[in-house]
């Protein structure tokens, strides 16, 4: 489950570097008795130099959150972290946030499905 949690974590943010550039990132990690969230959400595109910041945050562009991105392998983009979640009995929820970001939520079983003590 660790290296799962990990590459969730690293290609959420890749995808952030990659689709909304400079922005905030909020990432938590919130460990249960039976599954860990995985969360990361960030706040959209910023202002770029010379416009008003007060103004709406500019849509980033992310792929799709149901994972029909140009990314299909296993390991890239939603749809590789959704597999990854799925190989292990969790679930991944990717869509953009109303106030024009993206937030990726993952549950991974503590023991993976199937999986003896």
């Amino acid at each position: 489950m660790g290296s799962a949690a990990y590459r969730i974590l690293q290609e959420s943010i890749t995808n952030v570097i990659r689709h909304a550039g400079p922005t905030r990132v909020t990432v938590a990690l919130n460990p249960g008795i039976d599954v860990l969230e995985i969360r990361v959400i960030d706040e959209g595109r910023r202002a770029a130099p010379g416009e008003d910041p007060a103004g709406p945050h500019l849509p980033a562009q992310h792929p799709a959150g149901n994972g029909s991105g140009s990314s299909a392998k296993v390991g890239h983009g939603i749809l590789g972290m959704r597999e990854r979640c799925q190989l292990l009995g969790g679930e991944l929820d990717a869509k953009p946030t109303p106030g024009g970001g993206f937030e990726v939520t993952a549950w991974l079983p503590v023991a993976p499905t199937g999986s003896r003590l």
